[in-house]
């Protein structure tokens, strides 16, 4: 399990700096007030799935998975030195029947189990 911390800018007017501490950055003021530093920011990682096939939700899950992992090891709290924290979205579309697609929807299913927070879309507008 992966506990990400999420970045709050007024954390920095709480913390008390000694005064040659006090012209110096938000982040260099947390890394020398704290032994465990908090990540200067989230970044978001996001893939969209405009068709979930079989052959796609079969091979979904260790893609999604690798890939989450992978970006996992080189950011908070996993890397010792990096200083972002990293959350996971996944655009995918919402059925056309309006059913929640969590019944519906493999790829959405698949990738849930994977991690990703998934984010159902309506259908792209064609012009006519």
């Amino acid at each position: 399990t992966v506990n990400i911390v999420r970045w709050n800018r007024d954390l920095t007017s709480s913390i008390s700096t000694p005064s040659s501490l006090s012209s110096s950055s938000p982040s260099a003021i947390l890394a020398s007030s704290s032994s465990t530093p908090l990540p200067v920011a989230t970044a978001a990682y996001a893939v969209s799935i405009t068709k979930c096939s079989a052959k796609l939700s079969s091979r979904l899950y260790d893609a999604a998975a690798v890939l989450r992992r992978s970006i996992e090891l080189n950011s908070y709290p996993l890397h010792p030195t990096s200083r972002y924290a990293a959350k996971f979205y996944a655009f995918t579309l919402k059925p056309s029947d309006g059913s929640h697609p969590a019944g519906s929807d493999r790829c959405y299913q698949v990738l849930t189990n994977a991690g990703w927070e998934v984010i159902p879309q309506d259908p792209p507008l064609y012009p006519v």
